[in-house]
């Protein structure tokens, strides 16, 4: 997961504002699951019309993972470096604000990757492969819900801020376990074909790296 770390301004009223911004951002917890490889569920005893074979897949899906997470990493550090120092809580909101957008925008861009890739001939490929892209959906649906909620934070009363974030943060931590039990679900369309071409691509060890 990312967890950002908290604002530390250097003094005056925004000083409590590090307590408010320690929210954790589930933007890249569900890359792992394609990384392992292993301890799958139960697997498809059909093989569904595919387009490509499971290694190309596997391969064009990780390595559009690693880019996702490498991308998620910058944006977080990004954020960090932006309010490091804040000089109001108008612009820490404007701040989350654009971070959570730039989240939605990356993740459609990992979304239209993940279609591009195609449907791996693997037992229940198609499956696997539609799930996967539906988590991102779920994903990216979740940040854009966020926005709304990040712009109509108050910045009038620091107390009235943190309150805000703090429910922020209780959205965010929902998201997350929501993604998470969605990837879950995923893993009863995998296969042994597909286990092996996650094994043995490079990218897909990345995803742990």
């Amino acid at each position: 997961m990312i967890a950002l770390s908290p604002v530390r301004p250097r003094r005056g009223r925004l000083s409590r504002t590090r307590r408010a911004i320690g929210a954790v951002i589930g933007a890249s917890v569900v890359v792992a699951v394609l990384a392992s490889g292993t301890a799958f569920g139960a697997q498809g005893s059909s093989v569904d019309a595919a387009t490509v074979s499971p290694a190309k897949w596997s391969g064009q899906v990780c390595t559009a993972l690693v880019s996702y997470k490498t991308d998620a990493a910058k944006l977080e550090k990004a954020f960090e470096a932006a309010i490091k120092n804040p000089k109001s809580l108008a612009e820490v909101k404007t701040k989350f604000t654009t971070f959570l957008k730039s989240n939605v925008s990356r993740a459609n861009k990992l979304i239209a990757a993940l279609g591009q890739a195609g449907t791996p001939k693997a037992p229940m490929g198609a499956q696997f492969a539609a799930a996967i892209k539906a988590g991102f959906v779920q994903l990216r649906d979740g940040f854009k819900s966020l926005v709304g909620s990040a712009q109509s934070v108050p910045t009038t009363s620091v107390s009235d801020f943190e309150s805000a974030f703090n429910t922020l943060q209780s959205q965010l931590n929902n998201l997350e376990t929501q993604n998470q039990t969605t990837f879950q679900a995923a893993n009863q369309f995998s296969s042994a074909q597909l286990n092996t071409a996650f094994q043995a691509q490079k990218s897909c060890k990345a995803l742990n790296a």
